[in-house]
Order: C-alpha cells, then structure tokens, then sequence
C-alpha cells in the first residue's frame, strides 16, 4: 500500500508519501519535501527541489539528499564554504556567484567558496568524493539543463535529483531500461523511461 497523492498533488510509481512506496517523499501541511528542502517538481525521471530556504547552512543537511532511492544528479554543481580539502573552481559560475551573493546567505560573500561538480561520465555527485572535501557549509547549488538547441540554462538555488529502483530491469516494453549501481547502496538497479511518443511511468 503506497499513498500517492499530498493534498492536491499526486507523483507517479514508485514514488510516494508512506511506509508502502518505494521511493519515499515527505508530506506536510506546507507541501511536498525531502528532509527540509521544498519540493518543486516530479517527473519519470528526476526530482527538482528547492534550496532556497533552508535554514541550516551545515553541509549535513545537503548530505538527506543521499538516500537508498534518489541522489543528486551531475547536473548540478555544490557551492560550498569553509573547506579544509581544495575543491574545483568552477569559473564558469564566478558570475552567478556574485550575482546572488546576498540572497545565497552562509558566507556566499566569502572569497573562499568552493564549488564541487562531477565529470560528464558520471551520473550522480559521489557522495564519498563530496565528503572528502571537508566542507562545513553548504552554501547554494546551480543546476544546468541542456535544452534540444544545445543551449544550457542555469537554475540557482536548486537541485536535481534521479531515482532508481533496485533490482533488475522490469520496464513496460514501450520503455527503455538504464541498469545502474546504485550510488548509496552499491546493489544492482534500474530506471525506467518512456519511449518518444509514450507517456507513464514506464515500469511494469
């Protein structure tokens, strides 16, 4: 047994609001969450959430975005401050980071912001590599989407995450199957995505 559906808004199988669902969210009276971080939106394929308004700048509450189902994407680059281990400068974001250094909050003005971000190979942010940086705060995120036109748009103060499933591969056959490690538990699982023209969940 799985509910679905936090006041007025469902998500698509597997995810959901209780004991029963596979890929576990949080309902509250204020919306839908993952730990304290708002929920944007749910797709077949990713979840989107908020960053803006957390009110902890401890990197621990950026690590609840880890779990046995979901994990951030490497869409997404993590501002980070008041690190003991150097982390990569992203110079493509020095801008952003000016930008929004007064609405970034958590020592955004300090010239020792690093930003950590994963190679195109990989699928998700390695939670081990983050850690290894020794960071104390999590400052912000910027996520980026590639758009048909080889365009990137860049989205402050949010991030992506992807979902998996474990086990193998049990995709409808108008869906195609990613087998994958997952990230946080090493076990062998999978995701699920509609083919072009088709619409649902994609699973079985």
């Amino acid at each position: 047994n799985c509910n679905r559906s936090c006041g007025i808004k469902t998500v698509p199988y597997p995810l959901g609001f209780s004991a029963g669902c596979d890929v576990r969210l949080d309902c509250t009276d204020s919306g839908m969450f993952i730990g304290e971080f708002p929920v944007q939106s749910v797709n077949s394929d990713g979840i989107t959430v908020s960053t803006a308004a957390s009110s902890s700048c401890s990197v621990e509450t950026f690590f609840r975005l880890f779990s046995r189902h979901f994990a951030p994407t490497s869409q997404n680059s993590i501002l980070l401050g008041k690190c003991t281990a150097p982390a990569l400068l992203c110079t493509i974001l020095a801008t952003l980071i000016q930008t929004h250094s007064e609405s970034l909050g958590c020592d955004a003005n300090n010239n020792t912001i690093s930003c950590y971000m994963e190679g195109s190979s990989s699928r998700f942010i390695d939670q081990a590599n983050l850690k290894a940086k020794i960071c104390q705060n999590f400052v912000s995120s910027i996520s980026a989407e590639n758009d048909s036109r080889l365009a990137v748009s860049l989205e402050v103060q949010v991030v992506k995450l992807g979902w998996w499933l474990e086990g193998a591969c049990q995709c409808s056959i108008n869906a195609n199957c990613t087998p994958l490690l997952a990230l946080t538990t090493g076990r062998q699982s999978f995701q699920c995505l509609c083919n072009e023209r088709y619409e649902g969940d994609g699973f079985l």
